[in-house]
């Protein structure tokens, strides 16, 4: 699943291991907040055809009201009850709503796609497997009021069906990733670090001197509100006490990168790479702020390692996305667009969750 529309939006996967979507379904307690009385859905109209098989609207119902929960507990702080109604950063013209409408239609596909496939990487769910799932559906249910249940269009098959799937995604995206042919050097893995101190730029739109100011230090503590003058003599003081500077400025941090870093700013990375370990540069005006390094390794070993793991991840990850772009290249879909829109987020839901279940 993913969370659309969050600010600082992080992709979050819910259900990495197969006893996680267990643990969540079981655990998962929807109080509602209110119940508009709506007229029910055709649980038996399909929802979208995907080649020969149809999608019936009551399990993608359910699967939509089933996130939504989630979403609920984290959308509702940020944006007020009224989140779903509201247009979305993502796409213009759309509401929040029909944003994650589209993101659960693509993942209802995606989980019938790999499903059809799962014979081509010897993929299966154990009858050991299947007694699980269909207690922690049970579970869920028991635990859940009629109301909440009546709410989500919860139904023993639906939860079983969710679980279902989402281990079969699990296990096939496992397979999918061992056929991936993998390259990742020690050269495209190798980190460099360094420590940096960050000087908020002056409001007075004061530049850089190239010459140091006369005192060793400044009298504030506060980076953003130093002047031009200040930050020039934290930067000289920095050349032979960059740890001092660091405490008594209070913006010191570590950071380590790659030959293909885009993140950090590009003056301050220019600058990193001209330096040797334990070397302090000058003052690097950046973007935004200022910024004096000193770098601490030429080579990383620990960060290098932890590049390298994430690299051969990335390339994984890709080849996963590569193969179900094919499979949905290669597939007639459908989507029965009349009813899906009778699926909406118009009440809200609650979570509670004992921790001890």
């Amino acid at each position: 699943w993913e969370y659309a529309n969050i600010p600082a939006r992080k992709d979050l996967d819910f259900m990495k291991a197969k006893k996680i979507a267990a643990v969540l379904l079981a655990g998962l307690v929807l109080g509602s907040v209110a119940l508009s009385g709506c007229g029910k859905l055709n649980a038996n109209a399909t929802a979208v055809t995907i080649d020969d098989t149809k999608v019936s609207l009551g399990f993608a119902n359910f699967a939509a009201k089933y996130q939504q929960a989630i979403c609920d507990k984290y959308y509702v702080a940020y944006f007020g009850e009224d989140v779903w109604k509201q247009e979305s950063n993502a796409q213009d013209g759309k509401t929040m709503q029909d944003v994650q409408k589209d993101n659960i239609m693509e993942q209802l596909e995606d989980w019938y796609l790999l499903d059809a496939a799962k014979d081509d990487y010897n993929v299966s769910i154990s009858d050991e497997e299947q007694t699980g799932i269909s207690e922690a559906a049970k579970a869920f249910m028991d635990a859940n009021s009629k109301e909440a249940i009546s709410q989500a269009g919860a139904t023993q098959e639906y939860v079983e069906q969710l679980l279902y799937f989402n281990l079969l995604q699990y296990k096939m995206k496992n397979a999918i990733e061992e056929k991936a042919e993998v390259n990742v050097s020690d050269e495209d893995a190798a980190m460099r670090t360094f420590s940096y101190i960050t000087f908020a730029k002056p409001s007075d739109g004061s530049t850089a001197s190239n010459t140091s100011a006369s005192s060793s230090s400044a009298s504030s503590s506060s980076s953003s509100a130093l002047t031009q003058e200040q930050i020039n003599a934290y930067a000289q003081q920095a050349k032979t006490d960059f740890d001092t500077v660091g405490t008594t400025v209070g913006t010191q941090n570590t950071y380590s990168y790659d030959k293909k870093d885009s993140k950090m700013d590009k003056s301050v990375i220019e600058e990193a790479d001209k330096l040797k370990a334990g070397e302090v540069s000058g003052l690097i005006e950046g973007d935004d702020n200022y910024y004096v390094i000193r770098l601490d390794s030429e080579y990383d070993a620990e960060a290098s390692a932890s590049n390298k793991e994430t690299l051969i991840q990335e390339q994984k990850d890709n080849y996963y996305t590569d193969v179900l772009k094919k499979l949905r290249d290669n597939a007639k879909i459908k989507v029965n667009t009349s009813e899906w829109k009778k699926v909406t987020f118009t009440d809200l839901f609650e979570i509670s969750s004992d921790e001890e279940q």
